[in-house]
């Protein structure tokens, strides 16, 4: 891995050595402290190499400027050894490290540079792995969710599922009866289904029956939690409505389908179908999931009854 680095050393010896042990990276050389200066506010350093003093600037302010322009860098001060004694300031001002710069102690250097190469180069992997983990973590909640979503809705109506209905209406049961807020129920049937699968088949009823659930998603409120509640019936809980309030949303509904044709090209396009539908109220007919569910239901019979294509309640 190949790094960016920025070398800020006026001993000509030092600086020879620092890029022959850097060979291999993208080396800047700053023969002076306002050329190394103007040098940091460019491209990003992984790496900033400077002496303790660079012509007219001082190390400590390069250090400092490095930490204030580039704070991902790290930086290394060559010291003389006659200065020995500024290192632990150096190093308390920001300073990855500090190493004497005597030609007798050049191992020193290579190996304090070395460090610092294989710090910096850890340092991006593991930045490297975090970033490829969290992309994998939001890879796999995405997976969730969509595994979550298929789990509650019914896969040819595009509907939320049985399941997630009953979960769904009590949750909103114990809310209203928290709250004393109004509930409703509407349970949909779509009229003579059977012999519409008996003229067109059953691929056609397939169709049929996703067309519709799109159809009633148009009509839906934000509120409104739609299901297939089994076969070619349906249940929408309408929440804040109360009994007649839900009448006229499913003779809304009711009429609206009855005036959509169906079909796509196929066998049975352009066919008009019905709905019979009954509608219960919380906590006008009950107060449990079960009560509500069957006063929908046998308001349901009764619009079939009554000659389907009707709302009941």
């Amino acid at each position: 891995m190949a790094l960016r680095i920025l070398i800020a050393e006026e001993e000509p010896a030092v600086r020879d050595h620092i890029v022959r042990v850097l060979d291999g990276h993208h080396l800047v050389a700053a023969t002076s402290g306002q050329e190394a200066l103007a040098s940091l506010g460019g491209d990003p350093f992984s790496l900033v190499v400077t002496g303790l003093e660079v012509g007219e600037v001082s190390g400590l302010t390069l250090l400092e400027e490095a930490r204030a322009r580039q704070p991902e860098a790290l930086v290394v001060v060559t010291i003389d050894p006659a200065r020995a004694a500024e290192s632990g300031r150096v190093l308390r001002s920001g300073a990855h490290d500090c190493v004497m710069n005597s030609c007798d102690e050049t191992d020193v250097l290579t190996a304090a540079l070395q460090r610092a190469i294989r710090h910096v180069t850890l340092a991006k992997e593991n930045q490297a792995l975090l970033c490829s983990l969290k992309r994998n973590v939001e890879a796999l909640g995405r997976q969730n969710r969509q595994l979550e979503e298929l789990a509650t809705r019914d896969g040819l109506t595009g509907l939320y599922n049985h399941r997630y209905f009953r979960e769904a209406f009590d949750v909103e049961l114990s809310r209203c009866s928290r709250y004393s807020r109004k509930l409703s129920l509407v349970f949909a049937d779509v009229d003579h289904f059977k012999n519409y699968n008996d003229t067109h088949g059953h691929l056609a009823g397939d169709r049929l029956l996703s067309q519709l659930g799109q159809l009633l998603t148009e009509d839906a409120r934000k509120s409104t939690i739609m299901a297939r509640y089994g076969g070619e019936e349906f249940v929408l809980l309408v929440p804040e409505t109360d009994h007649s309030g839900a009448l006229v949303y499913a003779e809304k509904i009711r009429s609206r389908v009855k005036a959509h044709a169906f079909g796509d090209g196929g066998p049975g396009a352009g066919a008009r179908i019905t709905l019979s539908a009954g509608v219960a109220t919380f906590p006008d007919h009950g107060t449990d999931a079960d009560t509500l569910i069957k006063y929908a239901d046998d308001a349901l019979y009764r619009a079939k009854r009554a000659g389907r294509n009707t709302v009941c309640g």
